[in-house]
């Protein structure tokens, strides 16, 4: 009778125990991020493109798991991400501006002006709580080819994937952002 006693109350006293799921993530936990929404309003640019250069990008980086919305959410339905993984989404918008300098001397069409802006805004998940905004800017004067179009483009998604990973240790060490 006394073991069942001992064993009754070990069992009710470690009930509350069981349900912590964690105290605080690994210190060699990598972090999910999310890759949310990917935009951008340049024509001749493919969306899909664009979500799997910067997905390639960052998952080369190694400083997180970089996954699709539908791979997360199935990764949370099968218990495969547990509550201390520190899990980010982002949401990438990359604008273009195109003018012609030259336009106001008289001298039209012979060098093009592209200015791009990315507004990244990245969120804490579950409840999307905004743990950071970056934007970032590039641009580039260019004649026939458009090639220092693209340069400036390729800088931009480079600048955008470094500063998500410099600021990786920042957003894990703070669990609730803006305290």
């Amino acid at each position: 009778m006394r073991p069942w006693i001992l064993g009754s109350l070990l069992a009710v006293v470690s009930l509350p125990a069981a349900a912590i799921e964690c105290i605080a993530p690994s210190a060699d936990v990598l972090p999910v991020l999310v890759i949310g929404s990917v935009r951008s309003n340049i024509n001749d640019l493919d969306q899909s493109q664009l979500e799997t250069t910067i997905r390639e990008r960052l998952t080369t980086g190694g400083k997180y798991r970089v996954v699709l919305a539908d791979q997360y959410r199935n990764a949370l339905a099968n218990h495969r991400v547990d509550k201390c993984t520190p899990a980010f989404v982002l949401d990438l918008s990359i604008d273009m501006d195109r003018s012609d300098p030259g336009q106001a001397y008289g001298f039209g069409g012979f060098v093009t002006r592209f200015e791009f802006t990315a507004h990244a805004d990245v969120n804490v998940l579950p409840d999307r709580v905004t743990l950071d905004k970056i934007t970032l800017t590039d641009k580039a004067d260019s004649a026939f080819t458009g090639k220092k179009a693209r340069q400036a483009f390729d800088r931009l998604l480079e600048n955008v994937a470094h500063e998500i990973e410099a600021r990786r240790d920042a957003w894990v060490a703070h669990p609730v952002p803006g305290f």
